[in-house]
């Protein structure tokens, strides 16, 4: 192991003492003060595969000075000799370093031979010595006395360490003869507790033998008691078979009770649900009877328009003399054309009657107040239809021109008054189920799941429609421009050419000059008209409202209703349709029944920089649900990009590196395959 950098080590010392034990000195320095530990490391000893760890002996002297240090560990002499295989330091930060083998013991300094004395001379004379040399002299010997002073030093502090050594190898030795004196003294102790418990084994075995007598009479008394109990358990058995047959047939009641209670819930949520139907039917109602009025206004307005012409084609009577030959030659025509306008005004009078029967049954008694009665309005409009059939047989015009406004034709001569004409109501009223659009009728797939999603969600079901938009050029054969207005959404220009069909939101309707017709109706009504149901298409009366060139919308009506449309049909004829649209409309495509016995909730993304991921939840009988967001986890997640998605919606085949990747429950992606391919016809 290396050194650690910033510590310089200055000596690692053994110093045996004894035969199983010895001291390791170590004493290092820190030459980076930023690095210094603030207490001494503990000594690490591997010696083959035994490691063992060391805490050093206090140091009084580590306090006083940080940066220098010494540490001394007792260690046993097994791992020391011969050398360990590795010596270490290491902190309680996680801080080590490798410490090189250890020195052993002091080397004494060497030894100074003593000057040999010269051999005095023979010399009838006294010696004179150089002060230099005697000084030089003193010199010597004063090193010699250090040298043997530093000599004696380690040697004593080799027996200090030596002492201390031994002094904790007696304390240890102390400890375990304490310990051991303990032990004996317990010993004695439950000796002595042994006899007194012989002793009271003695009184007790007398007490014991009393106890038994009188367990003797308490085991007589409990079988006494065992009897009666087993008395009553018998009777406690009986009383509980009883119960049983009680509890059964109480449970059979509770059962019985329990699908009573399921069919009225069902009940009450068929009646809720018919509740709703009716108050939206009702609230349609309302809005078919304020538009009935407002048309009343209207033909009341061109009724008067109407007296105020016959007051003025009295007026000029004289100067349309001259153009009676002329009218006469169109008289034929306008008889025609009135004979069809009677018609009108028959078919007018007989929905104006029928609505307003019943709407006179369905108002409160606070609208009846202030409404007039239906017999009065009956008989009103008769008079001011009689009005405006008299002044509409006095028009002829040319059949190649459109008809002019009552105030460009001057009067004919008076002519006795037609009979009136008789109003005939329906014999009875449409199917309920029909005016609340719950009826059961059997549509292609894709039309019937949009009526289905209109009546649910009108907001999607605009959506939808307005997708579709780009289909119609498939079916035109000549470029049309059209209005559309879909009541709660707005009103959309419609622009049809041989290549593409468009549509924008416009303010308001478009003049005619720029559109052929104008169709006002409600998102039910056009799923239902573009499904194949029977709607009345009038300027003033019916669902469905034409403003312009009717026959146009007669004409584009027949061919939707006749043209094959599903999704990849659309989507082939360049129809852009969002993903969520087309799992909306698979969800009511999907039959309830189909999905007994099956529950799972299949994810499908749209994989992209920001994913898109709608839930398709299965629930054992009920009908599909798509939701953004589910509590659980789904069962499997379909990815595919919005190419592939594309492809897919077009029924063709996605390229290699754009098909969809399928991760979790396969059966349940492979069984909401099967639906779909069932509700769009292409299985069995």
């Amino acid at each position: 192991m290396p050194a650690l950098d910033g510590l310089v080590v200055e000596a690692v010392e053994w110093l045996p003492s004894g035969s199983d034990a010895g001291l390791m000195r170590v004493r290092g320095r820190w030459s980076d003060p930023g690095l210094h530990e603030r207490q001494l490391p503990a000594l690490g000893v591997r010696r083959g595969a035994e490691v063992q760890r060391f805490v050093s002996l206090p140091d009084a002297r580590f306090g006083r000075d940080a940066e220098v240090w010494r540490a001394t560990y007792l260690v046993p002499a097994v791992l020391m000799e011969p050398s360990a295989d590795e010596l270490w330091l290491s902190w309680e930060s996680g801080t080590r370093s490798g410490l090189p083998a250890p020195t052993r013991g002091f080397d004494p300094p060497p030894a100074v031979p003593p000057p040999v004395a010269e051999a005095p001379e023979q010399d009838a004379g006294g010696e004179v010595i150089d002060r230099a040399v005697m000084a030089e002299r003193r010199a010597r010997r004063a090193e010699i006395a250090e040298r043997g002073q530093a000599a004696r030093t380690g040697e004593a502090l080799k027996a200090v360490e030596v002492l201390e050594l031994r002094s904790a190898e007696l304390e240890r030795r102390l400890e375990a003869l304490q310990a051991r004196e303990s032990a004996e003294r317990e010993l004695a102790q439950e000796r002595a507790a042994h006899a007194d418990t012989r002793e009271q084994l003695a009184a007790r075995e007398h007490e014991l033998a009393a106890i038994g007598d009188a367990l003797a009479g308490v085991r007589a008394e409990l079988e006494g008691v065992r009897r009666d109990a087993a008395a009553r358990a018998a009777e406690l058995e009986r009383r509980l078979a009883e119960l049983d047959a009680a509890l059964a047939a109480e449970r059979r009641a509770h059962a019985g009770a329990a699908g009573e209670l399921e069919a009225a819930r069902a009940e009450l949520a068929t009646a809720a649900a018919a509740n709703r139907a009716e108050a939206v039917a009702r609230a349609a109602l309302d809005d078919e009877l304020d538009r009935e009025r407002a048309a009343r206004a209207t033909l009341t307005e061109a009724l008067d328009a109407a007296r105020s012409e016959t007051a003025s084609a009295d007026a000029g009577l004289e100067a349309a003399q001259a153009r009676v030959a002329e009218l006469e030659r169109g008289r034929a025509a306008a008889e025609r054309e009135a004979g069809g306008l009677l018609a009108r005004i028959a078919e007018l009078e007989r929905h104006a009657d029928d609505d307003l029967d019943r709407r006179a049954r369905e108002q409160t008694a606070a609208a009846a107040a202030t409404e007039r009665p239906a017999d009065e309005e009956r008989r009103a409009v008769a008079v001011n239809l009689d009005a405006a059939a008299a002044a509409l047989r006095t028009r002829t015009p040319p059949e190649s021109e459109e008809v002019a406004p009552p105030a460009a034709i001057p009067a004919a001569p008076p002519r006795p008054p037609a009979p009136r004409p008789r109003i005939v109501t329906e014999s009875r009223q449409p199917a309920r189920a029909d005016i609340v659009g719950t009826s059961k009728r059997e549509y292609p797939w894709l039309r019937g799941a949009l009526v289905k999603l209109a009546h649910d969600d009108p907001r999607t079901a605009t959506r939808l429609l307005l997708a579709l938009v780009p289909a119609q050029h498939a079916l035109m054969s000549a470029p049309l421009e059209y209005d559309l207005t879909i009541r709660g959404s707005g009103t959309y220009a419609v622009s049809i050419d041989a290549d593409e069909a468009t549509a924008r939101t416009v303010g308001e309707p478009r003049p005619r000059d720029q559109a052929a017709f104008h169709i006002s109706a409600d998102v039910v009504t056009l799923a239902e008209l573009l499904a194949g149901v029977e709607k009345r298409m009038g300027r003033w009366v019916g669902s469905v409202r034409v403003q312009g060139r009717r026959r146009g919308a007669v004409a584009l009506r027949d061919a939707l209703a006749g043209a094959r449309l599903d999704l990849a049909a659309a989507a082939r004829a360049g129809a852009d349709l969002d993903p969520e649209l087309v799992f909306r409309a698979f969800a009511y495509a999907i039959r309830p029944s189909w999905t007994k016995g099956h529950t799972f909730t299949v994810a499908q993304e749209i994989s992209g920089p920001q994913p898109i991921r709608w839930h398709i939840a299965v629930r054992d009988g009920a009908p599909v649900a798509v939701e953004r967001r589910v509590a659980q986890p789904p069962d499997a997640v379909v990815a595919m990009s919005r190419a592939a998605f594309a492809h897919l919606l077009k029924a063709e085949q996605a390229p290699s590196g754009e098909r969809p990747s399928i991760r979790g429950d396969h059966a349940a992606v492979a069984t909401l395959k099967a639906w779909t391919d069932r509700a769009q016809g292409r299985v069995g």
